[in-house]
């Protein structure tokens, strides 16, 4: 096996993103996309990706991204990887990263920041988005019951046609909803 680390050849045109997770809130309806070959940022400072403006929470807190390993059989598995880089501590299932220090995420485990009062789920694409049998352009995007209606949507710079939802799967207050790509 060998592993890479996130980025792009050189003078290559980047991929479009494939979601590997979200980071979900415990009490509320936001959902953090975790992409392939992306960094997400989580902190204080005001061009953080996911931006907490709480005093206790460093300028960078924790910095998420992904690792490929390449496997013997061409098979590609891609790992989301979360680096503690707080003064203050970033905790996976209640247990301290540690400063510099990274741990990998799976579905159902609880990221928290400080104390228990900031705290989200990861839950892994597959989790999101059990297959669809007969669907090949279906697309999913998670969103909150409140936004349930039917018209164009653009998420990740995609422009996606939502359908009345085929099948319903409560995560707390979210929703699947299944899109379908009507190109760009």
């Amino acid at each position: 096996m060998s592993l890479s680390s996130n980025g792009t050849s050189n003078g290559s045109k980047k991929p479009a993103p494939e979601l590997i997770g979200l980071l979900r809130g415990i009490d509320n309806c936001v959902g953090i996309p975790i992409l392939k070959n992306e960094r997400l940022t989580i902190g204080r400072y005001k061009k953080c990706d996911l931006r907490i403006d709480l005093s206790i929470i460093t300028e960078v807190h924790a910095i998420v991204h992904t690792v490929t390993v390449n496997t013997s059989t061409d098979f590609q598995i891609v790992l989301p990887i979360i680096t503690d880089v707080s003064q203050n501590g970033t905790y996976l299932n209640k247990r301290l990263i540690g400063r510099k220090h990274s741990a990998m995420l799976f579905s159902g485990c609880v990221v928290q920041l400080v104390h228990e009062d900031i705290q989200f789920y990861y839950i892994s694409a597959k989790d999101l988005f059990p297959p669809v049998p007969g669907h090949l352009i279906v697309k999913n995007i998670l969103i909150c019951p409140e936004r349930l209606q039917t018209g164009l949507f653009f998420f990740l710079g995609c422009n996606l046609t939502f359908f009345p939802l085929i099948r319903n799967a409560k995560l707390s207050r979210i929703k699947l909803g299944y899109m379908i790509w009507t190109g760009m």
